[in-house]
């Protein structure tokens, strides 16, 4: 059975929208956390107006580890569709960093094998972010 989501990975993700909100001063905005087959992880919430999706990824990378990270074309089509900003969160867990930037366009594509799944299918298109785009804060121990 593949692995998409565990209790681990949600407590981290917990963690990286803690620090989003103490770094972006978004203290007056909801996270709402989404469904598991979500195509995001949190929808910022002002009162019942949504006014951003945000996809959260986990990495027990360094940021100068690799020049990419990816993202599932479905979620970036999603996110184009939308008429509000899609961010995408990397927490290098290992540089103890947190990047961000716009979902809109990947810097390019691929189609290849997702590893980190124990998954046969799992060999779709998928959307390449250079990191050196994103932009960059450090991790605190207050979230």
């Amino acid at each position: 059975m593949p692995t998409y989501v565990n209790d681990r990975d949600e407590r981290k993700e917990v963690f990286v929208a803690k620090q989003l909100r103490n770094f972006k001063g978004w203290d007056r905005y909801k996270f709402q956390k989404l469904p598991k087959h979500d195509n995001f992880d949190l929808a910022l919430m002002d009162g019942r107006r949504v006014v951003s999706m945000i996809e959260i990824r986990c990495r027990d990378i360094t940021v100068e580890q690799y020049l990419d990270v990816y993202c599932g074309a479905d979620k970036i089509i999603k996110a184009k569709a939308l008429a509000i900003p899609c961010l995408f969160v990397v927490w290098f867990e290992k540089s103890n960093r947190i990047g961000y930037r716009i979902m809109g366009d990947p810097d390019s594509y691929t189609v290849g094998k997702n590893y980190t799944r124990n998954d046969p299918n799992d060999n779709n298109l998928t959307g390449l972010y250079r990191v050196e785009k994103f932009n960059f804060f450090e991790v605190t121990d207050e979230a």
